[in-house]
């Protein structure tokens, strides 16, 4: 009995096992091991303003538009800047002068987002509130 299962265990090299069942598993291994690792008790405090109902007859805060195109015109309201500095000069001009609450900013979508963030980084910078409206110009 003993010679017949020691034919088995021949000196023939071991063949190299199949191990392409194994990456399905391997995978979901690795997946479970990595989103287990990440910490979950580390949540991002994002505090989201809330709406604020307003009465009917309540006034509507004064505000003023800044509106930037993609070929470099800016107006103030309805009237014409000679260019995006020149435009946030005068809202925050005439935001302190007039008590505006606030700059409503309104740009096209092919405007370079630096000329965006630098309107909005000098009104920050002046203390006005920057509030941005997002429709397309035509």
């Amino acid at each position: 009995m003993a010679s017949r299962s020691a034919a088995k265990f021949d000196a023939r090299p071991l063949s190299t096992p199949n191990l392409a069942p194994m990456i399905g598993v391997l995978l979901a291994v690795f997946t479970v091991v990595a989103t287990g690792s990440v910490g979950l008790d580390n949540a991002l405090k994002l505090e989201i303003p809330g709406c604020h109902l307003r009465s009917p007859d309540a006034p509507l805060p004064k505000t003023i538009q800044l509106t930037f195109h993609r070929d470099g015109r800016a107006y103030v309201g309805g009237n014409r800047a000679a260019g995006v500095g020149e435009a946030v000069a005068v809202a925050v001009r005439e935001a302190r002068t007039h008590g505006f609450d606030g700059v409503v900013l309104r740009a096209d979508p092919d405007v370079r987002y630096e000329v965006v963030a630098m309107a909005v980084r000098r009104l920050d910078d002046a203390g006005i509130k920057v509030s941005l409206l997002s429709e397309d110009i035509y």
